[in-house]
């Protein structure tokens, strides 16, 4: 094997792509297996020989590469990215899924595309307040500035180290987290009545309306469905003034992102939740793809919104003093 058949086997991992399937796709952009000097048997022995060479080195072996990479090749995109769009943050923990049983906590912002950037990474061995207070502390000193506006899901480990360590940010639950229990929530008889979903969810997520008129909505839903009494309904109008949007809408940029549905979309995008071949040294070979196709995409959007022309619609065309202030994706369409 050379070392592209190498780099073959260990980038189609990153892809979910395992030896054989690599070594078939290998063939078929070689021309077939007349021209293919390696076999099957070669990948498959590679990537065996890779996870015995790893072993249980690979904590070790991810700490030097990142360290080496702070002193040699530092990123700075995550930090100009934070700077530019860090107010408003998500994160969120996913479940064990590397052989040490460590939790993923991508640190969450939206730029100016709509789309999500991760402006920093942890990994943790479990949900605590010590081990978030520490990740919080990190945060902090990598990027020198807390955001304004943090949302997560209802982790209470989370909810007791945020404000130990972000004390000037405001904290807010996450909602859709909370909304895709309302299912689990309610009798069979109101889940496949279409107007009481009608009704909540323009209610929980309207931002156009202020708390009073909130209140007032929520009662009358309340009585209407009769859920006086319900134990869950109670729950979540307590803690109203931490995940209804009315609540925010003095707060600046509240309403640029919603969800914590990001980070768990980030986590499936890194490939978190491969299991198989799933060391840290793995995980980091799927980080790097992951940033680098994100990072990739972001260009393509700045290219898109700097060449391209806007629709005119309005008899002044204010779109095009528009084009020259806003990105693409925010406030107009081409």
């Amino acid at each position: 094997m050379k070392y592209m058949d190498f780099k073959t086997v260990l980038n189609s991992s990153s892809y979910k792509v395992g030896a054989r399937r690599a070594h078939r796709i290998q063939t078929s952009l070689n021309g077939g297996f007349e021209h293919t000097r390696v076999s099957k048997i070669d990948f498959k022995n590679f990537k065996r020989d890779v996870v015995a060479c790893v072993g249980n080195k690979d904590a070790k072996m991810l700490i030097n590469k990142l360290s080496n990479r702070r002193d040699i090749v530092p990123d700075e995109v995550a930090r100009i990215s934070y700077k530019e769009f860090g107010d408003v943050i998500s994160f969120d923990g996913t479940s064990r899924t590397n052989k040490h049983a460590m939790i993923s906590v991508p640190f969450l912002a939206v730029d100016n595309h709509k789309a999500s950037v991760v402006v920093g990474s942890a990994l943790i061995s479990g949900e605590t307040i010590e081990n978030f207070t520490w990740v919080l502390k990190a945060f902090i000193k990598c990027h020198e500035k807390q955001p304004i506006f943090v949302i997560t899901d209802q982790c209470f480990a989370m909810k007791q180290a945020i404000p130990m360590v972000f004390t000037e940010a405001k904290h807010r639950l996450c909602m859709w987290h909370i909304m895709k229990k309302v299912p689990s929530k309610v009798s069979v008889a109101l889940n496949q009545d279409p107007n009481f979903n009608k009704v909540i969810n323009k209610l929980v997520w309207n931002i156009h309306i202020g708390p009073a008129e909130f209140e007032r909505r929520w009662h009358e839903m309340i009585e209407q469905y009769n859920l006086r009494g319900d134990t869950w309904f109670t729950d979540m109008y307590a803690i109203r003034h931490s995940l209804i949007p009315a609540f925010y809408k003095d707060t600046p940029m509240s309403g640029l992102m919603k969800t914590t549905s990001r980070s768990e979309t980030s986590n499936s995008y890194i490939n978190i939740y491969e299991s198989y071949w799933f060391d840290l040294v793995q995980f980091l070979n799927n980080y790097d793809v992951a940033i680098e196709k994100q990072r990739y995409r972001q260009s393509v959007h700045e290219i898109v919104t700097r060449t391209t022309n806007p629709k005119f619609v309005t008899p002044l065309r204010l779109e095009s003093y528009a084009s020259r202030i806003y990105s693409r994706n925010v406030f107009f369409d081409i």
